[in-house]
Formats: C-alpha cells, sequence, structure tokens
C-alpha cells in the first residue's frame, strides 16, 4: 500500500479505504514478513461482486508528478491520521442562532433529563424541533456545532425541514435525515470486575450522522477532534447521499416493479391453468358420460337377453327398454339425442356415478 502510494496522490490509509470499500483482498497485516521469512500465501482470486452490492465500481487514480517527495509523517498522536481542521470552528457563544436552533434552546434550557430506561441521562426534543439527544451539560456546545452545521449546510442550499421528531435537509429532492447526540459510556458496577449490571452516562463527544432506510453515516467528536474538523467532510456528504438513496431507490423501484411484474404474469398463468383445468374437468365429465353410457347399453343389451330367455320380455318391458335406451343416448356426448322429458337439465351437471343413478331410479332397475 504505501509503495502503490508514493506513486499515486492518494495516501495508503485512503487506497486501502477504497480497497475495502469495492471489496478487493489486500495483504493483511504482517503478509510481508511471512514472505520475508519464506512463507508466502497464495494470492486470492478477485471473486465477484455479491447479489445487490451497492458502492463504488471504478476508481480512478492520478499518478503525483515528477520528483515529488513524499513528507515525513508526523508521530504526534500515536501516528493516527485524522481529516485536517475545517476553516471554521465551533464558535464560542451562540450569536445571531438559527430559528431552529433557537427554537430547541428555549425548549431544553431548563429541562430535566428523561428518566426512561437507558436513556435516562439523555435530554430528547419534542416533535417539531431539531433532532438532538445530549446531556444538559453539553447542551451548549452541541447547540453551537448544530448552528454551525445548519448554517453552513443552509449556504449550499440545501434546506432545513422538520416533522414530528425529526429532522431532514433537502438534497436535489431528496430528504436525508439528520441527528446530532452525545455518546454514552459505560460505567462499571460498584466492586465489579466487568461490565454486567453497568449504567450508561454521557461522555460529552458528540456525534452528527446522516440516517435512512438502507444506511447510516456519521462522524465521531474524539479526544482533540470536535465536529468542526468534519464540517466539510459533513456538507459535501450530503449531495453524495443523495445520490446514493437516489440510486438506493431506483433500485428499490426497479425491484418492486419486477415483483409486481411476476405477481402479474403469475396471475396471468394462473388464470390459463384455471381455464385449463375447466376444459379438463369437462373433458372428464364428458368421457365418464361416454364410459357409463357403453356400460349402460351392454348392462340393457343384457337384461333383455335374460328376459327373453327367460319367456318374460313382455310389451311393456319391451317399451321400458327402448325408453332407457333413449335415455342412455341423451346421456352420450357422441350422440345427443334430444329427451323431451329430461329437455330442462343439462347432462354435464348430473351426477353420473352408479349409486346415483341407482338412488335416483331404483324403481326402474328393479322392474328391469
Amino acid at each position: 500500500m504505501k509503495k502503490i502510494a508514493e506513486q499515486y496522490e492518494i495516501s495508503d490509509r485512503g487506497l486501502s479505504k477504497a480497497c475495502k470499500k469495492m471489496q478487493i483482498p489486500v495483504p493483511y497485516s504482517g503478509y510481508w514478513n511471512r514472505v520475508i521469512a519464506g512463507n508466502p500465501e497464495p494470492k486470492p482470486i478477485l471473486g465477484p461482486l455479491p447479489t445487490g452490492y451497492i458502492g463504488p465500481l471504478k476508481c480512478t487514480l492520478r499518478e503525483r508528478p515528477t520528483g515529488f517527495k513524499t513528507k515525513k509523517k508526523s508521530k504526534d498522536r500515536a501516528g493516527l491520521e485524522f481529516p485536517g481542521p475545517s476553516v471554521t470552528s465551533i464558535p464560542e457563544s451562540l450569536g445571531d442562532p438559527h430559528p431552529m436552533v433557537e427554537a430547541v434552546k428555549s425548549h431544553l434550557e431548563g429541562k430535566q433529563p428523561d428518566n426512561s430506561g437507558r436513556m435516562k441521562n439523555i435530554l430528547v426534543s419534542d416533535p417539531g424541533f431539531l433532532d438532538i439527544r445530549v446531556s444538559p451539560e453539553s447542551l451548549s456546545r452541541a447547540l453551537r456545532a448544530y448552528d454551525m452545521i445548519v448554517k453552513t449546510c443552509e449556504g449550499k442550499g440545501y434546506r432545513l425541514q422538520t416533522n414530528i421528531g425529526e429532522s431532514f435537509f433537502e438534497v436535489d429532492g431528496e430528504l436525508i435525515k439528520i441527528r446530532l447526540y452525545e455518546k454514552l459510556s459505560k460505567k462499571r458496577a460498584p466492586g465489579s470486575f466487568d461490565f454486567e449490571g453497568h449504567t450508561l452516562e454521557p461522555s460529552g463527544l458528540l456525534v452528527f450522522e446522516y440516517l435512512n432506510n438502507w444506511s447510516r453515516r456519521h462522524w465521531d467528536e474524539r479526544k482533540g477532534y470536535d465536529l468542526s474538523y468534519y464540517l466539510d467532510s459533513i456538507v459535501n456528504g450530503l449531495r453524495e447521499e443523495s445520490a446514493r438513496v437516489n440510486e438506493e431507490r431506483e433500485r428499490v423501484r426497479l425491484e418492486e416493479e419486477r415483483e409486481r411484474e411476476f405477481e402479474k404474469n403469475k396471475e396471468k398463468r394462473r388464470a390459463e391453468a384455471i381455464r385449463e383445468a375447466e376444459l379438463m374437468k369437462y373433458a372428464i365429465r364428458l368421457t365418464d358420460r361416454w364410459h357409463l353410457a357403453n356400460r349402460m347399453r351392454k348392462f340393457i343389451d343384457a337384461m333383455e337377453s335374460k328376459r327373453k330367455a327367460e319367456g318374460s320380455l313382455d310389451l311393456h318391458r319391451i317399451a321400458t327398454f327402448d325408453r332407457v335406451r333413449a335415455l342412455i343416448d341423451w346421456l352420450d356426448p357422441t350422440v345427443g339425442n334430444n329427451s323431451k322429458t329430461l329437455e330442462l337439465l343439462d347432462p354435464d351437471t348430473m351426477e353420473i356415478l352408479d349409486d346415483f343413478m341407482r338412488s335416483r331410479y331404483k324403481d326402474i332397475w328393479r322392474t328391469l
């Protein structure tokens, strides 16, 4: 990372962050020591991005000018890199505050901290105000920091809005939810060597963050670095966040549209399947009628032959057999003869099981 950073206009830490965002594997800490010791490991393969990946797909690096010499890193602050201070800082006093900041100041000054749950030492603004959650000791500095951020953002054309306890900046038509709160620190219970049964206390360090339905981006204060050090990043990040939210919203919209289209096609296929099933049921009914008609014809022929052999085939039974054959022709879909006595009935609506026929026409069966 250091060698590549010397060639391009980027720090080794910045290059590492870029690789992390784009999910590019990089050598871990101690990798090159293993190489020097003769224990190299195989180079990992750059796999495909995971499904639903949201992030940069391209990183452009500019080469440093010829003869450029990198500055020696300062050993101050234990070698940590922090963003340099912006041209402004948190004002020492709240002069000519923003109307929304003034409203929060008037509302929270003198108000007792909330005693509910883990947030018992935190002040929470009521609906209609800026979303700010700080202890009474940090209220003054938090209001000055909020005032600085709001005025700077409005100077860039970002309009501040509030709605039922939430605060937003409107950027390019997108609402970016914002919040300023004080971090909590854990305090061990008396006589305890771990944090079991701990309590939470305000730490005095402020956090400013963006929130939306898909992500959270925040700037944390640390010793010697207040929110003024991150002011430029906070302000410039709003437009980036707006573009990212818009991109995510478009992605969700396209997914929902594909889902609706899938459900629409699914319903269409289901309707077609139902129509096919109805046609199949109709064909099954016709087939059953045809089979039943053939079975009944064989039965009537067998009964007629039996009566003839017994010598009991009189005119009444001959007429009955003829009438049953006419009814069978009415039932058979391949014949489809009309029946004056059954013209108001539809053969397809009749149950064509044998037990139905026997129960309905038992007198005829007994006579035959």
